[in-house]
């Protein structure tokens, strides 16, 4: 299951560096979205979604194509 989140949080990464590349928006903030289900009975499954996005950022220290 780790995997899959990783595989997933890094799919979304990619896509985030994708998308402000094809936009020329290299003077904008890049940000970057997790859908997760924070309540309920899957709130478990949203918290380590929050976690791997957070991981991904930190292995990056922070930065995508050389910006915040």
């Amino acid at each position: 299951m780790r995997v899959r989140t990783q595989q997933v949080v890094g799919g979304l990464f990619a896509l985030a560096l994708a998308a402000s590349a094809a936009t020329g928006a290299l003077a904008q903030e890049i940000k970057i979205g997790v859908l997760a289900t924070l309540e309920g009975p899957f709130a478990a499954g949203g918290q380590d979604g929050m976690r791997g996005a957070d991981l991904a950022v930190k292995a990056h220290n922070g930065m995508v194509a050389g910006r915040e």
